[in-house]
């Protein structure tokens, strides 16, 4: 009997190639560089390790009232402070605003309408009517002797356009006290002063003395305090005399 069949020899794989593993992650292909802008005409890169400038340096506001909701941001002098907002403020900050744009006094019945958002009747201030007591003739007085000195100042450092708006201010506020004290048909002088306005000048004198008080309160604002009494002029016609520059953020009501 034929004896059982040769086995046929086994097929052996093929040897896998030999792989050298490193340890560690893979390594990271680089990524192709992006053609760089080209230099403008005549402009010359600067070579490396060369220090850039400095960025430009904004200037530090020193003198600013800002309206932050319910409270003002009250910077003097570098020292910021956090003040309740109040109607004396609002008067302060046009009267600071105003004075920034170089515009005269405004009437106190006028200030108040503007700080509401409201547009002020300017006819009711031509009535004749016979309400300048003796404190607001002493006041205009006072004015009168300011704007003199003022005026002369002005003149001596040739401010032609300040002495002519003094001027102005002088010859107004004269005639005004002219037509208060002279007789007006048996009674007493009948200046343009009438209820409303002079009203008006007593509730916004006292707003804002009560503002400045609120501001003296803060021992960092003491010195603002200080300066807001001596320059702003309170009376029938406002204004702000301090040579110091604000920067005011306050918008009015629609």
């Amino acid at each position: 009997m034929p004896g059982p069949p040769a086995a046929r020899p086994v097929a052996r794989p093929r040897p896998l190639p030999r792989r050298t593993l490193r340890s560690g992650l893979p390594p990271v292909k680089a990524r192709p560089k992006a053609p760089s802008a080209p230099a403008a005409s005549g402009a010359t890169p600067p070579a490396a390790g060369t220090p850039l400038p400095p960025p430009a340096t904004i200037p530090a506001v020193t003198h600013a009232l800002s309206l932050r909701g319910d409270y003002w941001q009250v910077t003097y002098q570098g020292e910021t402070t956090l003040v309740e907002d109040c109607r004396g403020l609002r008067y302060i900050a046009l009267l600071l605003q105003r004075a920034g744009k170089d515009n005269g006094p405004i009437h106190a019945k006028e200030l108040a309408a503007i700080a509401a958002g409201e547009e002020p009747d300017l006819t009711e201030l031509e009535r004749r009517e016979p309400v300048l007591d003796k404190v607001a003739q002493q006041q205009l007085l006072e004015r009168l002797r300011e704007i003199a000195s003022d005026r002369d100042r002005a003149a001596a450092t040739e401010d032609f356009d300040r002495a002519t708006a003094l001027d102005d201010e002088y010859e107004r506020i004269a005639a005004e006290l002219s037509r208060v004290r002279a007789p007006h048909n048996g009674r007493g002088g009948g200046g343009t002063f009438n209820h409303a306005g002079e009203r008006a000048r007593k509730a916004v004198a006292k707003a804002i003395s009560e503002a400045i008080a609120r501001i003296e309160t803060h021992a960092a604002l003491g010195p603002l305090a200080e300066h807001l009494t001596s320059s702003i002029r309170k009376g029938q016609w406002l204004s702000y005399t301090g040579t110091v520059d604000w920067h005011i953020d306050f918008r009015l009501k629609a």
